[in-house]
């Protein structure tokens, strides 16, 4: 029985010297063609990638610059419309004091020049509720020239005395409710800039 389990063991001795070289070789094998299938995988994931992020850098650009652009003339727009806004109440309150009232009105008309400008020069490039909002600051602020002068002189103080307290109160409510009402479209509009610069 020795000698069956002798010849047994040499028989399979060469076939599990050789099954064990075949199984380490196939391992081998295996680990080259996982190595090399990974890589290739890698290399088109990394490839597409590059695509898209190409393809989508420069909307993030345009985006980023435009949201630049618009916030700097919404600074510029607000900035006009409070010190208008300034400028009204410190001319309603000089209408008996012509000297001064003279240098505000000045002041005003520079200020509501520069609002008008900056409104409709840059009309195609904001956001239109933040347009019409200016716009209808701008024309608020008219009523309270029209109210101060005739043409381009400002009525004598006789002619502002007739002109009810009211009336220069109506225009200046008027005004406040539609710059805080281009306030809020400024704000609107950046929130969504912002959410659109913070989009992946």
């Amino acid at each position: 029985m020795f000698e069956i389990l002798k010849d047994l063991f040499v028989y399979f001795e060469g076939n599990v010297i050789l099954m064990g070289l075949c199984a380490f070789l196939g391992a081998i094998a295996t680990k080259r063609i996982e190595t090399k299938e990974t890589t290739k995988l890698k290399e088109l994931v990394d490839s597409k990638l590059s695509v898209l992020a190409a393809q989508n850098e420069p909307v993030v650009h345009i985006n980023r610059e435009q949201a630049e652009f618009e916030f700097s003339r919404y600074r510029k727009i607000w900035e006009a419309t409070s010190e208008i806004s300034s400028l009204m109440s410190s001319a309603i309150k000089r209408v008996n004091d012509p000297e001064k009232l003279y240098l505000t009105f000045q002041t005003l008309h520079e200020m509501r020049c520069d609002l008008g400008a900056l409104t409709n020069n840059v009309y195609p490039f904001i956001d239109n509720e933040v347009y019409e909002s200016a716009l209808t600051c701008h024309k608020s602020s008219f009523k309270l020239m029209q109210l101060l002068a005739t043409g381009d002189s400002i009525k004598s103080t006789d002619q502002l005395a007739e002109v009810a307290k009211r009336e220069f109160d109506q225009i200046s409510v008027n005004y406040h409710y539609h710059s805080k009402k281009l306030a809020q479209a400024i704000k609107l509009r950046l929130d969504s800039m912002s959410a659109l610069e913070t989009q992946p």
